[in-house]
């Protein structure tokens, strides 16, 4: 199945709300989630990036939250 615009949109909001919401600075959850600090803006930045598996559930873990609820 694959992602709409919308969808991706809202995913990648979602995460950057969640971050915010638990006060978690940009490079903390990316160093959480083993990833650079320059991709996760990219994610975050850019509506129309959707992220693989691997890096929504990686990013979910480091948020303490199940990664379908992304």
């Amino acid at each position: 199945m694959k992602n709409t615009p919308g969808q991706t949109s809202r995913l990648l909001n979602t995460i950057k709300h969640t971050r915010i919401a638990l006060g978690m600075e940009r490079s903390h959850l990316a160093a959480l989630a083993g990833l650079s600090e320059k991709t996760l803006k990219r994610l975050e930045d850019n509506p129309h990036h959707l992220p693989n598996v691997r890096t929504t559930i990686a990013i979910a873990d480091a948020l303490n939250c199940r990664w379908d609820v992304l």
